[in-house]
């Protein structure tokens, strides 16, 4: 059976592959002629990359704070207060040059020409994709969540092998109405806060060149405003 891509789409995915390697590679090292340098250098790209990441989380979250603190002070309502831009965390882990994955992937390219590779030693590092069947586009169904950030929700949902999707919301009134095409996960939702405490709810269906594919997923809830 072929095996897909073993990058995740995503990156904590990714961040999470490039430690995992990282914490393995220096069992397998020797035996598949990777020297002590090279295992130094992807520790270095795995660390940094986890550090940047997480502060880059922070400031999406402080920038969307930001974004409802600039609201309620035009607009007067929504009770938000100034937020506090997050600093960058310590300890500082040795900065690298761009281009981490390009370096990963020509890494992992060149280990598994070494005649010591054996397909248990990639499932241990982590770089054999999981095996991948046929996808009947009928059946496909976006996977979603919610949290509240900053005083709005973000609709979490997973990519997969698709362009993007077509979120729907409903805000209570029991009618499902577009909210947005997104390729890009997640999505903000920007609309304010009610003023009153709301349910409101979302679903999502895979969209390819703006045209819907297989089934809408499960409605995720959430408690608004109030």
């Amino acid at each position: 059976m072929a095996r897909s891509n073993y990058i995740p789409d995503d990156d904590n995915g990714k961040a999470a592959l490039f430690e995992r390697f990282r914490d393995t590679i220096p069992t397998y090292a020797t035996a598949l002629g990777i020297t002590a340098g090279e295992v130094a250098d992807q520790a270095e790209d795995a660390t940094w990359f986890r550090y940047i990441l997480n502060h880059s989380i922070a400031m999406r979250d402080s920038g969307s704070q930001w974004t409802s603190y600039k609201n309620a002070l035009l607009s007067g309502t929504g009770g938000a207060v100034q937020p506090i831009t997050p600093a960058l965390p310590v300890p500082t882990p040795n900065s690298v040059e761009l281009g981490i994955l390009t370096r990963f992937r020509d890494l992992v390219r060149r280990l598994k020409t070494s005649p010591n590779y054996l397909e248990a030693t990639g499932e241990a590092l982590g770089i054999i994709g999981p095996d991948s069947a046929d996808e009947d586009p009928a059946t496909l169904t976006p996977e979603i969540s919610l949290r509240s950030s900053g005083g709005q929700v973000e609709v979490l949902w997973n990519k997969g092998s698709q362009e993007g999707v077509e979120i729907q919301k409903d805000s209570g009134n029991g009618q499902w109405t577009f909210l947005a095409l997104d390729t890009r996960p997640n999505y903000i939702d920007t609309t304010p806060m009610p003023a009153t405490s709301a349910k409101w709810k979302y679903r999502a269906i895979y969209s390819n060149d703006a045209q819907r594919t297989g089934q809408w997923s499960k409605v995720a809830e959430i408690l608004v405003g109030g």
